[in-house]
């Protein structure tokens, strides 16, 4: 009977290992999955972004330079 209830538990610990391993394997996938979707996002919206704000900056930069006080 004691051989049983060894086995038992082993059996319990064995299954208990194997459901913790596929459940951080999900966990895992899930996660970068979740992390690409974000970084390509990201780095598809910084450069419109950039591009915009550069040009107003520009712009900025003309109109400034065609006051009366910077021409000669």
């Amino acid at each position: 009977m004691d051989e049983l209830h060894q086995f038992s538990m082993a059996m319990l610990a064995v299954v208990f290992a194997a459901v913790m391993i596929v459940a951080g394997q999900l966990y895992i996938e899930r996660a970068s999955s979740r992390e690409l979707k974000v970084k390509a996002f990201s780095t598809t919206a910084q450069p419109r972004s950039f591009a915009a704000r550069f040009g107003e900056l520009t712009a900025d930069r003309s109109e400034m330079l065609q006051s009366p006080q910077f021409q000669n």
